[in-house]
């Protein structure tokens, strides 16, 4: 096993544990299958004057830059769903380890 793969294997067991921080979700391609994955949440806060960010639209989602426990490369349109409420990728910025994705999310309300 790689250092890579270490590191990948020990944040997962530890930042992404769903027990913890972690939520699992549906994460669905634009082209391929969907899959069950653990990402980490930072919701936004209202912005007192009733902006998208007032009602909960937009968000930020940490998921782990591979395929074994996330999403490799995360593509703007491709879907995140949270019990009921579907979640669309805006935008993803890799991480300066490279081991994760940071990815601007948007809530489907319509």
């Amino acid at each position: 096993m790689s250092l890579n793969d270490e590191m990948a294997a020990d944040i997962m067991n530890v930042k992404y544990n769903t027990d913890e921080l972690a939520r699992t979700v549906t994460y669905t391609p634009l082209v391929g299958n969907a899959k069950q994955i653990a990402a980490i949440f930072h919701y936004g806060s209202p912005d007192g004057y009733k902006g998208a960010d007032a009602f909960n639209t937009e968000a930020q989602m940490e998921i782990q830059a591979n395929d074994a426990y996330g999403v490799a490369n995360p593509q703007s349109g491709e879907t995140i769903t949270i019990g009921s409420a579907t979640w669309k990728v805006m935008d993803a910025v890799l991480s300066e380890s490279g081991l994760e994705w940071q990815c601007t999310i948007s809530r489907v309300t319509r």
